[in-house]
Parts: C-alpha cells; sequence; structure tokens
C-alpha cells in the first residue's frame, strides 16, 4: 500500500482515510453500505483527483450495484467503465486498476480474452493479493470451470482470511460445485468474521435449499429479509422457496411486492430476481421474458 500512495501522489491522510473507509462499506456487500462507499470514493476523489485506487474501488462499486440490480446497468455499468479507465490512465502499474477494469470486461463487454489480460497484468504486479485471486476465481466461475474457481478462492481466502466478500464467494462456488456441507462449514467461517453480514446470511438459506430442507431455508430467509431495510427488499430468495415447497399464496404475496418495488424504486432492476420467482412458480413462459430482459442489459455479466 505504501508503494501505491506513493504512486498515487497522496499525502493526504484524511483523503485516505475516506478510502480506506469506503473499503470497509464495500466489504459489507449490501446495497446501502456500497451506496456509502461510492460517497466516501467521491470525497475521497474531490480532496485527491490523482489518486487511482479510489478509481477502481468505484469502478468496483458500480459493477457491484448493476449486478446485483440495485442500479440500472445502462446507468452502473458506464460509471465503471469510466472510472476503471480513469485509474488505467492514473497508474497502469497498479494491480487494482486492471482489477476494475477485468471486471468491466466481464461485466459489461462480456469481453474474456481482455478481462483475461487484465487478471494475467494484476497477477504479475501482485501474486500475493487475494484480491487478484478473488476476481479470477470469478472469471473462472463465469466460464464453467468451477474446479479452478474453487482452487482461486481457496487460495484468495489463503491470502485474505479476513475478507468478508472472499470468504462468501467460497461458499457461494462450494455449492455451485454442489459441495454442499463444506459449503455449510465455510458460510460458518464467513459469519464467524461478521454475524450480521446480509449475504453470509441469506446463502446459508441456499445451502439448506440446495441439501433439501425446505423448512430451514425458509426460516432462514425469513431471518434474512428481517435484516434487510424496507418491506419489499430482500424477498426473492424466500418467495422462490415459497413456492417450491408449494406455499403458493405465499409466493404470489411476494410477487406482488416485488411488483410494488419496482414501482416504488425505478433504478432497481428486478429482472433476475423475477427469473428465480417465475421459476420457482413454474411459469417458465414469464421467467423467459425476464431472462431476455436480462440479456439485454446484460445483468449480472
Amino acid at each position: 500500500r505504501e508503494k501505491q500512495l506513493v504512486k498515487s501522489h497522496t499525502h493526504n491522510l484524511d483523503a485516505y482515510n475516506k478510502y480506506l473507509k469506503g473499503i470497509y462499506y464495500w466489504n459489507k456487500w449490501t446495497p446501502d453500505m456500497m451506496r456509502k462507499a461510492i460517497g466516501l470514493f467521491q470525497e475521497t476523489l474531490e480532496m485527491e483527483p490523482d489518486f487511482a485506487p479510489a478509481y477502481s474501488w468505484l469502478a468496483n462499486s458500480y459493477i457491484i450495484m448493476g449486478a446485483m440490480g440495485t442500479m440500472r446497468p445502462e446507468l452502473s455499468y458506464p460509471k465503471a467503465q469510466e472510472n476503471a479507465a480513469k485509474a488505467l490512465e492514473m497508474d497502469d502499474e497498479l494491480y487494482d486498476s486492471h482489477l476494475a477494469m477485468a471486471l468491466v470486461n466481464m461485466f459489461h463487454d462480456w469481453d474474456w480474452d481482455s478481462a483475461r489480460d487484465h487478471l494475467k497484468r494484476a497477477m504479475e504486479l501482485n501474486p500475493g493479493a487475494g484480491q487478484v485471486h478473488y476476481i479470477l476465481g470469478m472469471y473462472h466461475q463465469a466460464a464453467g470451470r468451477l474446479r479452478e474457481s474453487v482452487k482461486d478462492l481457496e487460495q484468495a481466502v489463503r491470502l485474505d482470511p479476513f475478507s468478508i466478500p472472499i470468504n462468501n464467494h467460497l461458499t457461494f462456488v462450494y455449492y455451485a460445485s454442489g459441495q454442499y456441507e463444506t459449503a455449510l462449514e465455510q458460510i460458518e467461517k464467513t459469519l464467524e468474521l461478521d454475524p450480521d453480514h446480509r449475504s453470509a446470511i441469506e446463502m446459508k438459506g441456499w445451502g439448506y435449499l440446495a441439501m433439501g430442507d425446505l423448512e430451514k431455508a425458509i426460516e432462514q430467509f425469513k431471518y434474512y429479509y428481517s435484516l434487510t431495510p424496507g418491506d419489499f427488499n430482500g424477498l426473492t430468495s424466500l418467495g422462490f422457496t415459497y413456492a417450491r415447497a408449494g406455499k403458493t399464496d405465499e409466493a404470489m404475496d411476494v410477487l406482488d411486492k416485488m411488483k410494488q418495488r419496482a414501482k416504488n424504486d425505478p433504478e432497481a432492476q428486478l429482472d433476475q430476481d423475477l427469473i428465480l420467482l417465475y421459476v420457482g412458480l413454474g411459469d417458465l413462459d414469464k421467467a423467459l421474458y425476464h431472462l431476455e430482459k436480462t440479456l439485454e442489459s446484460r445483468l449480472g455479466g
């Protein structure tokens, strides 16, 4: 980090502290915390306009907001691209800059060759950074190479054992590769780091669902919903599980609330959520309709 500070020409401790606080909020991986992170990175850049790491993390924040559907991809992804390009312009020897552009290549451009090139350069610049192996794991996961993804994420955890997003994402790839018991063990490690981490709490529900315990999954998703601000947020996984459990009335109530959320929050893009819910309800025509909309907007990568 000291090398990065010199290269980025910042000696402003207040700006650097805002930047670190932004990363702290970013690691919470919730829409409200991500917005706080964006605000702090922007404040950092107002104080230090040449501070490349803040541009890279600002790009990362917009990518996540777009991928989660919290901000429409046509708004978030161009902002991510602009900030990633600025980070590279400020310092192309900073591995963070290459990681930011790799994420833009993956989620916005679907340019896997460029993503691979930036990841390769990031690895050359800092092979000991957990974040490099984390994004490489996401790259292999997107390419369907789950075995490589698991190895990448396990290495990322070894290098950065206290990173909550890295620990949480390792759980996800364990699930995806069918290692359900290992996934549940991993999620407990994440929750030891932050018992209130909402993404990890939701992930635990998916673990129960993958193992066929619908009642435990419903209880876990209810708990997740109780921690999510607003009456119309955090319902997708619960609605899907209601549908899978044959609780159609409850699932339809979730669907109504999601439609209300779409009216209340025009910035949100809920097509991914609606795909899942309609699949659970067995309405494949509507699921296909929303799938086509996600492909049009490149939501979720």
